[in-house]
């Protein structure tokens, strides 16, 4: 005769895998999602970038208050308020493609114009990036052999006045 699982062993065992309903995973309703909310846009007020772990810390440390919800629960009701702090950008753009200033035509590219690197220094191309510091905005300019394609003159300043001066080196 095979020995079976006690009940015991069966009921844990049932219990144990089927999902469980527990009751405060239901939806957060109407008042409560407002009184939420408003909370939320207390605390952005002074601190606009706060995130939502640190929400649901400050939410539970509130005495008082019929708000403690779990952290998903936090996260659904942010969400739907369109109160989710967007995220910064992980670079800086350093380039402004779309000034006002003439752009020469690219002559290096495919056309009826088109010159043809064929020997160093043949041809040149240069672009410019501004770069954030901690004592303000510098400027370089690479210039680039077409043929080689290396970098044969980067001159850089800290301010646009001394900028076309060593522009005018070049």
């Amino acid at each position: 005769m095979p020995d079976w699982p006690s009940a015991g062993h069966a009921a844990s065992w049932a219990s144990a895998t089927r999902p469980r309903i527990r009751p405060n995973e239901q939806s957060v309703q109407g008042d409560s999602r407002a009184a939420v909310v408003d909370f939320v846009q207390a605390i952005r007020r002074y601190q606009p970038r706060i995130g939502a772990r640190k929400l649901h810390y400050l939410l539970h440390e509130q005495t008082g208050r019929a708000l403690h919800l779990e952290r998903d629960q936090l996260l659904r009701v942010v969400r739907a308020g369109r109160l989710i702090v967007p995220r910064r950008r992980a670079h800086l753009k350093t380039t402004h493609s779309h000034h006002w200033f003439r752009r020469h035509p690219n002559l290096l590219k495919p056309g009826p114009e088109q010159v043809v690197a064929c020997r160093p220094e043949s041809g040149l191309g240069a672009d410019i990036a501004y770069l954030p510091t901690r004592s303000g905005m510098s400027y370089v300019s690479l210039v680039t052999d077409a043929y080689s394609r290396k970098i044969v003159g980067h001159p850089c300043a800290c301010e646009a006045t001394t900028w076309n001066k060593r522009c005018e080196r070049l």
